[in-house]
């Protein structure tokens, strides 16, 4: 998965970092979790 960043003209100016709680973390993992399945589906 990607995470979010700042693009400026000269290209990448900085990475957001994400402070995610436990209870954030974990749905945001189940939520790589099932991407990840459905792209594997779609044989992509």
């Amino acid at each position: 998965m990607g995470v979010p960043c700042v693009i400026a003209n000269a290209g990448l100016e900085s990475v957001v970092e994400l402070d995610l709680n436990e209870t954030e973390q974990e749905l945001f993992t189940q939520s790589v979790a099932c991407v990840r399945e459905d792209l594997a589906r779609m044989q992509v």
